[in-house]
């Protein structure tokens, strides 16, 4: 139960990392598009 449990926050984690690591670039890749 506790593997599957830190199984579930590491995917979790990847996700919130991943969503703020492309979330700066987007606004980034838009300001140069302007």
């Amino acid at each position: 139960m506790i593997y599957l449990m830190l199984e579930a926050l590491v995917a979790l984690f990847l996700l919130v990392f991943i969503v703020w690591w492309t979330l700066p670039s987007n606004k980034k890749k838009k300001d140069g598009d302007k």
